[in-house]
């Protein structure tokens, strides 16, 4: 799994961005689903309380159809990576360890 953190040098390298979210598609459907998600959170040792996960899952579903596509993790990524960034600290953290 790619860090994206380390994306964060090159925000316009869409080849690590693809990769992680296919790194956290454990399914290869094209979208990442809240189980995945879960699963993803504890693979990388994050202890996140099932309510938190769901928010965090919610604030990158832009369409909130229950599944993150890969633009919406894209605009997650660069909104991460934006001063206006709307995502909650303590979830924040955790774009850092994906």
């Amino acid at each position: 799994t790619k860090v994206i953190g380390f994306l964060a040098k090159d925000k316009n390298n869409i080849k690590n961005v693809k990769k992680t979210f296919q790194d956290l598609d454990k399914n290869s459907s094209g979208a990442v689903d809240v189980a995945e998600m879960a699963q993803a959170m504890v693979t990388l040792g994050v202890q996140l309380k099932h309510q938190e996960i769901l928010a965090f899952h919610a604030d990158c579903d832009e369409n909130s159809d229950g599944s993150i596509s890969l633009q919406e993790f894209t605009n997650t990524v660069k909104k991460h990576h934006s001063s206006s960034s709307t995502i909650p600290p303590p979830l924040s953290s955790i774009l850092l360890k994906i």
